[in-house]
């Protein structure tokens, strides 16, 4: 009997740690109760975490090193219209993989 039980309790075992991986890597924002769809789907999708992630290193070291410059009003603005655009996604992967893409590109041409 407790030779049964083993690869189940193993089993349960590396579900538990790959979700535990998974949350690591998720986003501060993640474990708010009030996300939106395309919020959600980047929090329990790991591609798009990396991507948000890489996304947001690039962001804030633009604001850090260019601080009080044109091209950093213009880079904030633009990513309040990104937002909504990415929000506009909803539980679509393959869209929010994009929109994410596309803004990376356009971060790493900014300033």
């Amino acid at each position: 009997m407790i030779s049964r039980l083993l690869p189940i309790a193993a089993l349960a075992f590396a579900a538990v740690m790959t979700f535990t991986a998974t949350n690591a890597q998720a986003q501060w924002w993640c474990g708010r109760t009030n996300l939106n769809a395309a919020e959600e789907t980047v929090c329990v999708t790991p591609q798009l975490g990396r991507l948000d992630r890489r996304m947001s290193r690039i962001y804030n070291r633009i604001r850090r090193d260019f601080r009080g410059a044109r091209c950093v009003r213009n880079m904030v603005r633009t990513q309040r219209v990104w937002l909504r655009l990415r929000n506009a996604c909803g539980f679509s992967v393959p869209c929010l993989r994009a929109r994410y893409r596309l803004r990376i590109t356009d971060l790493r041409n900014t300033c």
